[in-house]
């Protein structure tokens, strides 16, 4: 924010639009690049900058496109918007991974419960 304060926000943008030239410079290939089949997903408050998604474009080579957030109920006139993405998806998947393991927990308590069952009518009968 001081950055824009000083010097507006075309000087803002340089500064961002340089660093991705100076990323564009040392980037490495990895090895998953080629299997991107449908491209790149911007997310953030940055990548609603004019001219960032062409610019993202040209330096990897193919489409890419803003990331809004997706399932979100109640507040949705406040958050759709890309700088709120990323921040909703690591809830989204948190509460999946919580489900998840909760699920597990509660399968693996009936089993290990089931095996108690058996055991102590194995004892009475023994």
């Amino acid at each position: 924010k001081l950055l824009v304060r000083r010097h507006g926000r075309h000087a803002a943008r340089d500064h961002v639009l340089h660093a991705g030239h100076e990323f564009a410079e040392f980037r490495f290939r990895h090895p998953l690049e080629e299997q991107i089949a449908a491209g790149l997903v911007l997310t953030g408050g940055t990548a609603k900058m004019e001219g960032a998604v062409e610019f993202a474009e040209d330096i990897f080579q193919m489409p890419v496109r803003l990331g809004y957030p997706m399932h979100v109920t109640g507040l949705r006139d406040y958050v759709s918007d890309p700088a709120y993405a990323s921040v909703i998806g690591l809830l989204l998947y948190g509460k999946d991974v919580r489900s998840q393991q909760k699920a597990a927990g509660q399968s693996r308590d009936t089993v290990s419960g089931l095996f108690k069952k058996i055991s102590s009518w194995f004892n009475g009968q023994f």
